[in-house]
């Protein structure tokens, strides 16, 4: 048989570098419908700030919130703070 379905996809990543600082910016959006019923309902935003001490070291601070109805979970946030080491320089 024949079977109607629709699909919206949105996705945006923006990051603004100054000095030794890294802001990076992302937001997701997925919902699909197959007939009238909605089969996929998920998104997600965070948000990133990266400090440079030198070449090859940085420490940040991030925090996100996202959602997925379909794989089990409703709004749900996360803070993370930590520290980032260069193996490899591009």
């Amino acid at each position: 048989g024949n079977s109607q379905s629709q699909t919206v996809n949105a996705k945006q990543t923006t990051s603004y570098e100054w000095d030794k600082n890294l802001l990076k910016a992302f937001a997701s959006y997925t919902e699909s419908e197959q007939g009238s019923v909605v089969s996929a309902l998920s998104w997600e935003a965070s948000l990133r700030y990266d400090r440079s001490f030198s070449e090859k070291w940085s420490t940040f601070v991030a925090r996100s919130a996202e959602s997925n109805r379909f794989a089990g979970f409703t709004p749900r946030d996360n803070t993370d703070l930590g520290l980032a080491h260069k193996l490899i320089n591009n």
